[in-house]
């Protein structure tokens, strides 16, 4: 049977159009296709900028605490480089705020609390810690790279259709590598369970369909354990938003800054007792 010309190209237009319209969807993409997409897209980031709120509460032998605190910043990845703002409060208590900076090796930290101003500094190297440890992205990429995943139903975050991930960790496996990478070494975590401390636990991540980069981290975890006699419990939720990715970010320490004195000398200063 002979195929008439014009067949041949009506199938081929009806197939590209298909791919371009994407009737080749994204309701066929697996969880673990959209991790590696998301790994692989994490490699390009050069800079960002977040916003993120917390919610803290404690509970020792009885004795309760709450703490919130909100923060934006901005980093710049490529000259390990970052900045942020972050006000906290808790019942009771002066509210803190707080202004960070990472800048060649060195954490700059200005606190404004009780009404007093005081910039400090430290290496972060003193203390075998890398720079990831401030890469709020790459803590993101740890546990999505350190867990199984789950995909749910997608949702739109600021008008921007996404994907949406949960993740079940390996906690064990996790906290090693997160103490790993802040000079703690795995003596830290031997014959200690942390999956057996862990009540409840919610990760998700939302992370867009444009170019498999993450808007939105949240974060929940209640931790029990006893310690020192007492029963202890904590929460933590949080929630990051990400933007800005690779936009220029420009991060230079304030003036005042150059003055700071090394924190081991604030702490001396806190905690030392006055003259007689």
């Amino acid at each position: 049977m002979k195929i008439k010309y014009e067949t041949i190209l009506g199938v081929i237009f009806l197939l590209v159009t298909a791919v371009f319209s994407g009737c080749i969807n994204s309701d066929n993409v697996s969880a673990a296709e959209i991790k590696m997409f998301t790994l692989d897209s994490s490699i390009q980031i050069n800079s960002y900028r977040f916003l993120m709120n917390m919610d803290i509460e404690t509970d020792i032998g009885g004795s309760e605490m709450k703490m919130t605190a909100n923060a934006n910043g901005a980093v710049n990845v490529i000259d390990q480089k970052m900045m942020m703002e972050m006000s906290s409060a808790i019942p009771g208590a002066n509210d803190m705020e707080l202004l960070y900076y990472v800048i060649e090796e060195l954490i700059y930290m200005k606190m404004d609390y009780f009404g007093n101003e005081q910039w400090t500094k430290m290496n972060f190297s003193d203390y075998n810690v890398s720079w990831d440890t401030y890469d709020q992205m790459n803590m993101q990429i740890d546990l999505l790279d350190y867990g199984e995943v789950e995909r749910l139903d997608d949702e739109i975050i600021d008008n921007t259709d996404c994907y949406v991930l949960k993740i079940i960790p390996d906690l064990d496996k996790l906290i090693e590598a997160l103490l790993n990478q802040q000079g703690l070494g795995t003596g830290m975590v031997q014959d200690v369970s942390y999956s057996d401390m862990v009540e409840e636990l919610s990760l998700k991540l939302w992370i867009s369909k444009d170019d498999n980069l993450i808007l939105k981290a949240y974060e929940y975890m209640l931790m029990k354990m006893s310690m020192f006699g007492y029963e202890y419990s904590m929460s933590f939720e949080i929630e990051i938003r990400f933007f800005d990715y690779n936009e220029p970010v420009i991060i230079e320490l304030p003036e005042d800054a150059e003055n700071s004195i090394s924190y081991q000398d604030y702490l001396l200063g806190m905690y030392s007792s006055p003259p007689a």
